[in-house]
């Protein structure tokens, strides 16, 4: 016991038993605050567990132990193989020290007391028949400190983890207590997508190919051709059933022939396919939008490409990967690999005039979010259901291994749970931030559902909101202190 690169970490082995009590030695200590110690100086330790005295550590890592001495306290935590003592101000030698562990909880398990205690938990059943346990209403006692941030916990997962989303910066003296844009990443706001020429793929979290939307006055079409379909042959586009259509007549015409070549030919070497005529806010002037395709593609495949190649990151996934990697990747091994859903499930495709055989040129494009009656903690494809890439620590083949790293946004179902049962919820923060579901795509602008002073919003990518990630923490992260209040959050032990 003469080695001096001893650290204060306790194991059974440097223990000398003496009639139920246990003196430990140790010659560095690199945990304790205001404390020197050499070979010759001892701290008296008493130990009980559950209650009741022993002469022995636990052999159990479900245990927390809080550390009392007369010049100092602490906490005793397993870190996988040793137990790890934390303990502050001992200013003295030989002091008297007690040990009380009792079992710990992991933050899921306290989720679940939560519900049984009927103390702001609900229970919920995901789409593929999970029980699904969330906090709810203007409840107060969710609240979770971890790497200095403050944290709301939100739900459990389909894999029992618990769902984070992110409160602002921990502080001394106010603790937890942050509101407005405190709670933000970026005070300023951020956009989710900075590109104003509109295209469909800005709804994405990622998304592929670019197809921008242009616009161009109705008036100015005179009687050009259309089609309902258009066939290729290495270079050029030929229009299927073309029709030369008046202005008069467009509304009524374009309903299933929607594309054209802009002119007055049913040839041409690009294309374009209009989505929408309407006329601009404030103004009776109709405007026609549409995407322009080449090299033979058609509208199918330009949805395809917009909506499910995800090879470029939005704007806010960059921010929220930039803040991650700055700070959070010493705790990714604590993190689960759960499902981030940008759910890009288009409802009224058939009905909108992106359906090449007929539509509406009026009706917007709605995504799965939309209608609120609908909403889903589930993406229904594999495409927008976000998880980490392999060589990340991904599961081949679990959601689109898309992700850098362990963190996304909540959804507008995580959002919405929040309100069960409650005119106000625990997520209203007196600010705006967003959200990682699709809304609609009008015109040429794309929307993004957020939450706006604890209301359900839509949203254009270009506005400027909040960012708050979300994480989930693993099952068996167990709480070491704290009542979960604003000025008294949960505490957590990440073992090694």
């Amino acid at each position: 016991m003469k080695n001096k690169n001893v650290s204060f970490i306790l194991l059974l082995s440097v223990f000398v038993v003496i009639t139920g009590v246990i003196f430990l030695k140790n010659y560095e200590t690199e945990t304790l605050v205001d404390a020197k110690w050499n070979e010759k100086e001892e701290a008296l330790l008493a130990i009980t567990i559950d209650g009741k005295e022993s002469d022995k550590f636990p052999t159990t890592s479900s245990y927390i132990g809080v550390v009392t001495c007369s010049k100092g306290s602490g906490t005793a935590v397993w870190n996988g193989s040793k137990w790890v003592f934390n303990v502050t101000s001992i200013t003295q030698n030989k002091t008297k020290c007690n040990v009380d562990f009792t079992k710990s909880s992991t933050v899921y398990d306290k989720v679940l007391a939560d519900y049984a205690k009927n103390n702001g938990v609900q229970k919920t059943t995901d789409e593929n028949g999970k029980d699904v346990y969330y906090y709810a209403g203007n409840i107060t006692n969710n609240n979770l400190v971890l790497n200095n941030y403050c944290w709301k916990m939100v739900r459990t997962t389909e894999t029992d983890g618990v769902k984070l989303i992110y409160n602002g910066l921990y502080k001394e003296d106010t603790k937890c207590n942050n509101t407005g844009t405190d709670v933000y990443l970026e005070a300023s706001g951020t956009r989710y997508n900075s590109n104003r020429n509109g295209s469909l793929a800005y709804v994405g979290y990622m998304y592929g190919t670019v197809y921008a939307t242009s616009e161009k006055i109705v008036s100015s079409f005179g009687k050009y051709y259309y089609g309902s379909n258009v066939t290729w042959n290495g270079t050029t586009y030929t229009l299927s059933n073309a029709e030369s259509v008046a202005v008069a007549n467009i509304n009524s015409k374009l309903r299933n022939k929607h594309y054209t070549c802009l002119s007055t030919s049913t040839r041409c070497s690009t294309v374009y396919y209009i989505s929408y005529v309407g006329t601009l806010p404030g103004g009776s002037v109709e405007y026609a939008y549409y995407i322009t395709l080449k090299n033979g593609k058609k509208i199918e495949n330009a949805i395809d490409e917009m909506l499910n190649y995800n090879t470029t990151n939005s704007n806010i996934k960059k921010v929220i990967d930039n803040w991650y990697s700055s700070n959070m990747t010493n705790i990714t091994n604590y993190l689960e690999n759960a499902i981030y859903c940008n759910n890009r499930y288009i409802t009224n495709l058939s009905a909108s005039a992106w359906n090449p055989s007929g539509g509406s040129i009026t009706t917007d494009l709605h995504f799965n979010d939309f209608d609120e009656k609908n909403l889903r903690l589930t993406c229904q494809d594999k495409e927008d259901q976000f998880t980490l890439k392999v060589d990340s620590g991904g599961t081949l083949g679990y959601g689109n291994n898309a992700l850098d790293y362990p963190v996304g946004l909540l959804t507008t179902k995580e959002a919405k749970l929040a309100f069960y049962g409650s005119s106000t919820n625990y997520l209203n923060n007196n600010g705006k931030y967003w959200l990682m579901s699709p809304y609609r795509y009008s015109y040429d602008d794309a929307g993004i559902r957020g939450q706006r002073y604890g209301e359900l919003s839509a949203i254009l990518t270009i506005t400027d909101y909040g960012a708050r990630p979300a994480i989930t923490l693993k099952q068996n992260i167990l709480i070491t202190g704290g009542t979960g209040e604003i000025e008294d959050p949960y505490t957590v032990a990440l073992p090694d």
